[in-house]
């Protein structure tokens, strides 16, 4: 089974993919395509196309893609066929999903607040509560940018169509996926 997960950041996406990884007993592959493509990896043009080339070769497995990130965002490489390789692997996917967040606002809350704080997952929490405080340039070029990726998404969803699920449906009742405490401010 393959299966590639086509999301936005901040959708719970990582507890998505490890959910299908169990279901379908495959290895789950998270980020490893748009990682591959970060230019904080320093890796050439050639190397990240020989890495992509590799993991889109692969037959089983979860794979998820940031796609705006991977497409349009300077901080990844744009190298010659990135694009051949998503679309290469929506085409090879037993089942494509598009991982949506219902409410934006958290999803653009919990964005900032991870830009921010640099803490991306729940590996490193205090147990006390961290005050966040965001400018509203900052808030409203969030809102910019959600809505980028939420575009690019959709117009993706439309040449490759798949199961569109929602973060809100795939999270238990009570599921707090991060145990770290934020007190967020808009100054």
């Amino acid at each position: 089974m393959k299966v590639v997960v086509i999301t936005s950041p901040r959708t719970a996406s990582t507890f998505y993919c490890e959910q299908l990884s169990r279901q379908f007993d495959v290895p789950n592959y998270n980020e490893e395509f748009t990682q591959n493509s970060h230019h904080s990896k320093f890796l050439s043009e050639s190397q990240v196309k020989t890495l992509n080339d590799e993991v889109v070769s692969r037959t089983t497995g979860i794979f998820k893609v940031h796609l705006h990130q991977v497409l349009h965002n300077d901080n990844f490489l744009n190298y010659p066929g990135r694009i051949k390789h998503v679309e290469f692997l929506c085409s090879d996917a037993d089942e494509v999903h598009y991982l949506w967040r219902r409410d934006k606002i958290a999803q653009l809350k919990s964005g900032l607040i991870a830009n921010f704080t640099n803490i991306f997952n729940d590996e490193n929490y205090t147990n006390d509560v961290i005050d966040i405080k965001i400018s509203k340039q900052t808030y409203d070029e969030g809102i910019k940018r959600i809505w980028e990726h939420l575009k690019c998404v959709k117009h993706w969803s439309e040449r490759y169509p798949g199961t569109h699920v929602y973060t809100e449906d795939i999270i238990k009742e009570n599921y707090k996926p991060y145990r770290q405490q934020y007190n967020f401010n808009v100054v």
